[in-house]
């Protein structure tokens, strides 16, 4: 037997906001726009450890910069534990969906680590 997920949707009763929104939602952060390596995250703990050399600095809503590559490790259940704010842009894609998303206290909290290389 394995563990897996075959379908996963992330859905609100709250209609999605566009990437401005999301972007002066967030005030401070980063946005990671593609991971390398989430196939090899364990499906059983959630944990997770990816690579992205698409990563920028938001500072008062508006995006300021870019890393040039960082590492991104942490835990999925527990960053979506947290308040999830979706985008409304979200697109199904084969057997997935995929869209913006703001993981608002992912940061705050033992679990996503971004690592500037």
């Amino acid at each position: 037997p394995s563990t897996g997920c075959t379908e996963l949707f992330l859905t609100s009763s709250e209609q999605g906001k566009s990437m401005d929104e999301l972007l002066e939602h967030m005030g401070e952060g980063y946005l990671v726009n593609s991971v390398m390596g989430a196939h090899t995250a364990n499906p059983s703990s959630g944990d997770f450890s990816v690579t992205t050399s698409s990563i920028l600095k938001v500072e008062g809503g508006e995006i300021v910069g870019a890393l040039k590559q960082a590492g991104l490790s942490g835990n999925l259940a527990k960053a979506l534990n947290g308040a999830v704010v979706l985008g409304s842009d979200v697109r199904r894609q084969g057997s997935y969906s995929s869209g913006s998303m703001h993981l608002p206290d992912v940061l705050m909290m033992d679990g996503l680590r971004i690592n500037p290389a």
